[in-house]
Parts: C-alpha cells; structure tokens; sequence
C-alpha cells in the first residue's frame, strides 16, 4: 500500500467516524425533544386530573379525556423507541430520556390511583405503552424499558400529586374529604416504607425520600388542623375551608417554583 492510499484509507474512517458521531448527536437531541414533549404532555395529564374536586362534571368524563391525554403521551414514546435500533441503544441514550419516562409513570400511576385507589405495577405500564403500539409499523418492538429507577422515580413524584389531592379534599369539609386523605396518608406511608431501602441504590433518589416524607407531614398536619380545629369553626365552616385554600394555593405555587 503506497502513501497515498494509506492516507485515502485513514481519511475514509474519519469521516466514517465522524458521520457516526454526528448521527448519535442528532438522534440525542431528537430524542431530548421528544422527552421534553412527553415531560410537558404528562403535567398536562396532572393538571387535568387535579380538577376531580373542584370540577363539578360527571368524573367519567375527566378521566375519558385523562386516558385519551394518556394514550397521546403513550403514542411520543413510541416515537422515541422509533429513533433506537435495539434496548442496548435505549441505555446508551438512557439519560436523555429518563425525565420524560418519570414524568409520564407519575401522570399514569396519578391517574389509576384516583380511578381505582391502587398503585399501577412497572409491567402494566410497559404493557399499557405496547398496547398502544405505532399505528405506522404494528409489527414494530418497543425498544424503551420501564426501569426500575424510573418507576421508583415516577412513585416517588406521584406523592406529592397525591398531597396537593388530600389537602383539595380535606379542605372541602366534607366527611368523604376526610376519608380521602385517610386513605391517602397510610397509601404514603406504606409506600414510603417500601421505597425507603431502595434510596442508597439508585441516582439522587435520597431526595425524593425527602421531598415524599415532606408531602406526607403536609398531609398530616392538615388532617391533624381539620380535626383539632374543625369543632372550633363548626359554626363557621367557610372560614376553615378559606384557610385550606389559601395553603393549597401556597403549596402549588412552590410546586410550580420546584418544577
């Protein structure tokens, strides 16, 4: 092989190597768009949902529109398993995506929680986004996994949705209100004590420890200030619901500010 052609042959695989690298950039950032589209789509789903107390429609039709929103959400992860030849590719672009994941297992398992009052498995949802499918290949694989730090990820945010749910129905004085919370309070601590031993194995989860055991003293302080203080304003209801609004509206801002 003469000077030439070994020179000609180095120059082919650079640029071999660098079509490679501008290839794996452009699929990262089209997947760092979807993510954030499924991210945004998903807090939609929350938001629509938080209107189960103060919305007086019939609640069927709340969460006909809720899975319609879901399945829509359902329907960009398929986009993004479109971009990944294979699961391998799924973790090699794994950090782009997560975010967008965790944010829709929380919109989902938010949902059925409300729905049902049960917690959704990791493999119902994985089930859920197949059964959606891409209506364009049918035959297509999912090449997007359900991780477990995902879905401890997605649980671990769910709480505070449930917190912002139990303070919206304590404060309507309302006897369901309270049974509501109840249920809510002992859902987060069961939860809480099963996700507790997966905190020093997983990435940053220590903090949505914190964050679920904070979610939760919300939740207990205001059961404990309904019930303490409830009989105090027995004549006066009005102002005690005024009172749970105003620190409903306060807890919401901070969340916005937290997101």
């Amino acid at each position: 092989m003469t000077d030439t052609e070994r020179m000609s042959s180095i120059e082919m695989m650079f640029q071999s190597l660098a079509s490679e690298i501008d290839a794996h950039h452009d699929r990262r950032e089209c997947i760092i768009k979807l993510s954030r589209d499924i991210t945004s789509a998903s807090k939609k789903v929350i938001f629509h949902l938080h209107r189960l107390i103060t919305n007086q429609r019939d609640p069927t039709i709340l969460f006909t529109e809720a899975d319609r929103m879901l399945a829509e959400v359902a329907k960009s992860l398929w986009a993004v398993s479109k971009q990944l030849d294979s699961t391998d590719e799924f973790f090699r672009y794994y950090r782009s995506i997560s975010p967008g994941i965790q944010e829709f297992i929380e919109a989902k398992t938010y949902c059925e929680y409300l729905r049902s009052q049960r917690l959704v498995t990791r493999n119902e949802i994985e089930d859920y986004i197949r059964g959606i499918g891409d209506a364009t290949q049918p035959d297509a694989q999912l090449m997007i996994v359900i991780t477990i730090e995902d879905y401890a990820g997605g649980v671990a945010d769910l709480t505070g949705e449930l917190m912002r749910h139990a303070i919206n129905s304590v404060g309507t004085g309302s006897g369901k209100g309270a049974e509501v919370t109840k249920e809510i309070i002992l859902f987060i601590r069961t939860l809480s004590i099963q996700l507790n031993g997966l905190a020093p194995h997983l990435y940053r989860f220590d903090q949505k420890m914190t964050t679920m055991q904070s979610s939760l003293k919300k939740i207990e302080n205001a059961a404990y200030t309904i019930k303490v203080r409830g009989a105090e304003y027995a004549d006066s209801p009005s102002f005690l619901m005024h009172h749970f609004q105003w620190h409903d509206q306060d807890i919401s801002s901070a969340a916005v500010l937290n997101d």
